[in-house]
């Protein structure tokens, strides 16, 4: 069993590669298994490709071709009780999400590495 394997499989999504190759590799060294996209649209495809693993998604809102809120109503769709973290610049509105519950967070950019490890293993 890998240390991965221990911790949980993250979807991050965020359209700056610098915060996500950054928090990918830090999740990555906390034991996580990490898939990133760099926008919805390819975040949506990536979940889909992985939605048998995916055990929390990390999104930033305001992104090209599919923003983050558009995306988790997709992905709400396909599983209501997916856990999610919204890391994001703004604070996210109702509208943004449409789903309120104890399984989705809010991160303000900018967090840390260790803020945002920390929220993932909150929601597992």
């Amino acid at each position: 069993m890998t240390a991965a394997s221990r911790e949980g499989v993250v979807l991050m999504v965020d359209d700056e590669p610098a915060i996500c190759n950054l928090m990918k590799e830090f999740l990555e060294f906390e034991g996580f298994d990490v898939i990133t996209a760099g926008n919805g649209l390819d975040g949506l495809r990536r979940y889909q490709e992985n939605h048998d693993r995916v055990q929390v998604v990390i999104t930033d809102l305001d992104m090209p071709a599919m923003n983050g809120a558009e995306m988790l109503r997709e992905i709400f769709q396909m599983t209501p009780a997916m856990k999610v973290i919204v890391a994001s610049g703004r604070r996210p509105s109702h509208n943004d999400l449409q789903v309120e519950s104890s399984s989705t967070s809010c991160l303000q950019k900018p967090y840390s590495p260790r803020e945002l490890a920390e929220a993932v293993r909150e929601l597992l």
